[in-house]
């Protein structure tokens, strides 16, 4: 919110003449980190590093301390009506993949969404509360218990679970390539 506020100090003071200036610049321009699109089940944050982004707000001297910081914030996130946790776990990609964060594409700090339950709001105590519906769609998202649907799986009935290790060999045997029942593994090239 700070930074927000930062970013938009001269246009409020310009009032109506802000007209005149340059288009606002996205949102992640003005922030010290950003979400990234990631996927439902993590929550991926990317630092605005100067060197790496093209409007770069931190040093990266000041990188991992930045990231301490978000980090202890961001894991105190609740559930406001049972006030359990939000996140999991929470990973570091440069620690993890051993990376220099200024050469890499991937979120710099990734949170693992509790998602035991469903969410209704979210709260970080003392900075930010938000409530609605979620608008994902999704009913799996690589989690336990997820759904997928399929039609003529040999061998299988409605509503008797499956690894998602055999989807693959019925998948190809569709297609008459390996055998569903074949349990050896079948290369594959990505198109």
């Amino acid at each position: 919110m700070l930074d927000l506020a930062e970013a938009n100090r001269i246009r409020r003071l310009l009032g109506p003449t802000s007209r005149l200036l340059p288009p606002e610049l996205p949102r992640s321009a003005h922030a010290r980190a950003f979400t990234v699109p990631n996927n439902e089940a993590a929550l991926g944050i990317r630092v605005n590093l100067i060197g790496r982004e093209p409007d770069g707000l931190v040093a990266l001297d000041d990188f991992e301390r930045y990231l301490d910081a978000l980090e202890s914030v961001l894991m105190t996130a609740r559930r406001p009506q049972d006030n359990s946790r939000a996140f999991t776990e929470s990973l570091r990609t440069s620690r993890h993949y051993r990376i220099d964060p200024r050469q890499s594409g991937l979120p710099d700090l990734m949170l693992t969404w509790d998602r035991s339950r469903p969410y209704t709001a979210l709260e970080v105590p003392g900075h930010a509360r938000v409530a609605g519906d979620a608008p994902g769609v999704r009913t799996g998202d690589h989690k336990a218990g997820g759904l997928a649907v399929f039609a003529g799986l040999a061998g299988h009935s409605v509503g008797t679970p499956m690894d998602s290790a055999e989807i693959a060999h019925h998948v190809l045997a569709m297609f008459g390539v390996g055998d569903p029942t074949n349990s050896a593994p079948v290369e594959c090239l990505a198109v």
